[in-house]
């Protein structure tokens, strides 16, 4: 009889298989382009910051604001990261929950690389 690995996550124990199908369904998501038109024009990203802490560690932070009359279940930002020359070394995707209508809901992510990043841009907002 084989086990569930279960790995812990916010609100407890989800088998890992489950989070997986999650991740892989949310790229694809990005990948496609999901989201109604109408959700994509009415939200923004705003204030995006890359802060460099005493530490050396990278924070990706800022807000995604909704422009629209009605909530929105959510936001996948995708963000492009760069180096001092404007190369590009990788890219992030945050996801930001529950964006009530009119409202702005913040986002605050360390930078998980070692790489030299000294810029970052959006790249992509997918409303969900």
């Amino acid at each position: 009889m084989k086990h569930l690995r279960l790995a812990y996550a916010p609100g407890g124990f989800v088998p890992r298989l489950f989070q997986t199908i999650v991740w892989i369904s949310l790229v694809a998501c990005v990948a496609s382009g999901c989201g109604s038109p109408d959700d994509q024009s009415q939200l923004q990203v705003e204030n995006l910051r890359l802060t460099k802490l005493p530490s050396g560690a990278k924070i990706l932070s800022g807000s995604v604001h909704n422009n629209s009359t009605t909530e929105v279940a959510g936001a996948l930002v995708q963000i492009s990261l760069f180096d001092e020359n404007n190369n590009l070394l990788k890219s992030v995707t945050i996801g930001v929950k529950e964006i009530a209508a009119g409202a702005d809901q913040r986002f605050r992510e360390p930078v998980d690389s070692d790489l030299d990043v000294q810029r970052a841009r959006v790249k992509k907002l997918v409303a969900l």
